[in-house]
């Protein structure tokens, strides 16, 4: 599973010969290598009771929505004895570290910024909240076009500031640590 087909979305078959139907759960915004990455999420919780034992297992694997490479996995078992009256767990994860399928650093703070808004309109967000985190990252690259570094930096915290008021309202906490992450990446790339 360390491969599966790239542009797949929330509810595609992974494997369509495979001989259970293994569907994507979401695709959801993930940063890797100091990048926003959407990713493609499946997820599955088990458990399995008996007399003697119990077995609770979780498996958690991201691939990168555009490539279809795996970008993390974490897997967690717990397994406990009954009769003997022990507990034994494992867990495993494993995170992409290096790769030459995206950059890992965008070439300069507009290239960065129109990522983000890129990013923002696949989230389906409400009209208004993706409207007014856009409108501020447009109004930042006009800033960076007109070498106006220090107002494209005012846009950007006030796009982090807007952020955290809607967090968990329109946003997801996971979105808004993506924008605050990436909003202080393109702050950090403009004062080089």
């Amino acid at each position: 599973m360390f491969l599966i087909g790239a542009n797949l979305s929330a509810g595609n078959i992974i494997y369509p010969d495979y001989w259970s139907e293994i569907r994507i759960n979401e695709t959801i915004p993930r940063t890797y290598l100091e990048v926003i990455r959407e990713t493609n999420h499946y997820g599955r919780d088990t458990s399995t009771h008996h007399n003697s034992y119990e077995e609770n297992s979780s498996s958690h694997i991201y691939w990168d929505r555009a490539t279809g490479f795996i970008t993390e996995t974490m897997l967690e078992t717990i397994f406990t004895e009954k009769t003997r009256n022990y507990t034994t767990y494992y867990s495993s994860s494993l995170q992409i570290i290096a790769t030459n399928l995206w950059s890992s650093i965008p070439s300069s703070p507009v290239e960065a910024t129109q990522e983000l808004i890129e990013t923002i309109e696949t989230w389906n967000l409400p009209k208004g909240t993706g409207n007014s985190l856009t409108a501020k990252l447009k109004v930042a690259i006009h800033m960076l076009d007109l070498g106006k570094e220090d107002g494209a930096i005012r846009k950007l915290t006030a796009l982090i500031t807007r952020v955290e008021v809607l967090r968990e309202k329109t946003l997801a906490n996971e979105q808004a640590d993506e924008l605050v992450l990436e909003a202080q990446r393109i702050i950090a790339l403009i004062n080089g």
